[in-house]
């Protein structure tokens, strides 16, 4: 992250404390939105995987991280499916569908005030070699054996999901624990575990 200017040099991230965004200001002035409100800004770029942010277009800034294994469009849509629903997840509880009139109470805003941000992105016919750039090892591998995660039918597409929820979670660690609105802990098809995490109310 550093060595693209995502965020602060050594000497920036010695001020700041856990509960602040670690990003620069040219990161913040030159975000590539895939997805949002105004349109679709990287329509070639909705099938690469990786991991995204999503942005606030009221200037409440970066909000969450997430990962998108499946691919940036089809996770995006996934985020738009659960917008409408009710629920006690903390995302969609501050950001529901605007026609969602059972959860109004509490909001902070809707779902279509955010847009979807590049973080880390790659095309999906190379996930082998971006899994390849990690150790994994023997102990890793035994646990991956024994976990199913739903649409991972392979060793390669487990590690691949695992490889791009490393990747929101260093992005989750960089928005600072005051910004993060996601509740999710995260690996949450590894670790079984959803809406722990340090959003959670």
């Amino acid at each position: 992250m550093k060595l693209h200017g995502h965020t602060l040099d050594d000497s920036g991230l010695k001020t700041r404390y856990k509960n602040q965004p670690l990003f620069t200001a040219t990161c913040l002035r030159n975000l590539e939105y895939l997805s949002g409100p105004e349109g679709d800004h990287a329509e070639d770029k909705k099938n690469q995987c990786g991991a995204y942010l999503v942005d606030n277009i009221n200037n409440l800034g970066l909000i969450r991280a997430g990962s998108a294994s499946v691919g940036f469009g089809p996770r995006w849509k996934d985020h738009e499916r659960e917008a409408k629903k009710v629920t006690t997840s903390v995302f969609y509880s501050d950001y529901p569908d605007r026609g969602n009139v059972a959860m109004e109470d509490g909001r902070v805003g809707t779902f279509d005030e955010l847009r979807q941000v590049t973080a880390v992105r790659y095309k999906r016919e190379l996930k082998e070699g971006v899994t390849g750039l990690f150790h994994w090892s023997e102990k890793t591998l035994r646990c991956l054996e024994k976990v199913n995660p739903v649409g991972c039918t392979t060793l390669l597409e487990k590690k691949h999901r695992m490889v791009c929820y490393f990747f929101e979670k260093i992005y989750d660690l960089a928005l600072g624990t005051d910004s993060g609105v996601s509740s999710n802990p995260g690996f949450e098809c590894f670790v079984g575990i959803w809406n722990g995490g340090h959003g959670a109310k």
